[in-house]
């Protein structure tokens, strides 16, 4: 009788719990569709100084594309099998609370998919799940929020972990709860920008290595591209998402994200050889190419906030896109890719039993509806009075 009861309660608390959003097929805007069909080039009207991006000399391009050229590179094991269809999500391992994860006016995307990151690993890793500090690498990095090349100013993958190691306090990770290390900056790169006030560097979390490889995606076939990231995420390493647009490219991609909802599918595929100069890093944390293998997709955290329309701050972005777009057309001895995956691998060196973990705030944390209790009560009662009965006929 126990085990029927609780049976009845799961399932009534099943009907009421948050389910997952369905995938949505028709899921581009008419002036994103209309541009993949050739039929326009849509300028849409798009606040500059709202989600901002990493505006890229030629020269910068270059230089983070060697960047990369450099890097350890990352692909499934060869004795591995190809990695089936299915699903999987890391946004359970990180810690945040979607409308806090927000640059403002600060380009400084590199650092807030970076952290996230290592906010996933260290929960997986160390089964600690606190909110890490941004604020701590921009008011500290080059000449500090009143100088140039500060945390706003663009940055990378590589950027990140070389502050992180070399550093005065060089592999330390300080909590988002200490005094002064919730997000303060404000203003973009180069603009005098008010410091957040010292951040205490303990309580802290002791990195024991710090590395960032990026994963095989250019010049493979587009099989093993989506198989080396599905690699990593089935390890438990999300994977840095960076693309470089041109600015009326990225004008279309802000004009998505604020119209359409988080189960729509962006393809930038069409935005191959033109050109770019606007980028933007964000982090993959998820996929699914089984509930629609026709609409496959990597989901997406971003640090331009919440809107209405994406309560989580995610998106998704399609599995069949063009991994080998270059940003131009023009044949060069060294391509800039459009796109580019990295992982960020992080060992931590104490349990970082000093610190309480910080969960995300109750509205970005799914609960049970209490409005079942009546319903849980009712069931128990008549269980109750049956069981009576049944002794009564005996």
């Amino acid at each position: 009788m126990l085990v029927v009861l609780l049976s009845l309660v799961l399932a009534v608390a099943a009907e009421t719990s948050v389910q997952p959003a369905p995938i949505q097929t028709t899921q581009i805007t008419a002036d994103y569709s209309d541009y993949l069909t050739g039929q326009v080039n849509p300028t849409p009207a798009v606040d500059e100084n709202q989600d901002p991006v990493m505006n890229l000399s030629d020269d910068e391009m270059d230089a983070m594309q060697r960047e990369i050229d450099a890097m350890p590179v990352y692909s499934a094991p060869s004795s591995s099998p190809l990695i089936s269809r299915g699903s999987l999500s890391l946004l359970p391992d990180l810690p945040y609370v979607p409308k806090e994860r927000s640059q403002r006016q600060c380009s400084d995307c590199w650092v807030w998919s970076s952290t996230g990151a290592i906010e996933i690993e260290h929960t997986i890793k160390s089964g600690i799940r606190d909110r890490l500090s941004i604020q701590y690498l921009n008011d500290n990095y080059g000449n500090g929020p009143q100088g140039q090349d500060s945390g706003c100013c663009p940055g990378s993958v590589g950027s990140f972990v070389k502050w992180y190691r070399n550093n005065t306090h060089a592999m330390i990770v300080v909590p988002w709860s200490n005094s002064n290390a919730a997000f303060a900056a404000h203003q973009s790169c180069n603009s005098p920008m008010p410091a957040s006030g010292a951040i205490p560097l303990q309580p802290s979390y002791k990195l024991a290595d710090l590395s960032a490889s990026t994963v095989s995606t250019f010049g493979v076939e587009k099989i093993a591209a989506i198989n080396n990231i599905k690699s990593a995420l089935n390890n438990g390493l999300p994977v840095l998402y960076a693309f470089n647009y041109n600015t009326d490219d990225m004008k279309t991609f802000k004009s998505w994200w604020h119209n359409q909802p988080e189960t729509a599918v962006f393809d930038p595929s069409r935005f191959a050889s033109d050109g770019g100069g606007a980028a933007h890093l964000t982090l993959i944390v998820g996929y699914d190419d089984i509930t629609d293998p026709k609409n496959p997709y990597w989901l997406v955290v971003n640090s331009w906030g919440a809107p209405p329309n994406r309560p989580d701050g995610t998106f998704r972005i399609s599995m069949n896109m063009n991994y080998n777009a270059p940003v131009s057309g023009k044949q060069k001895a060294n391509v800039v890719q459009q796109q580019s995956f990295h992982i960020i691998d992080a060992s931590f060196a104490d349990s970082g039993q000093n610190v309480s973990p910080v969960l995300p705030s109750p509205e970005s944390t799914p609960r049970l509806d209490l409005g079942i209790l009546p319903v849980f009560c009712a069931i128990c009662m008549s269980g109750v009075l049956l069981v009576r009965k049944r002794r009564e006929q005996k």
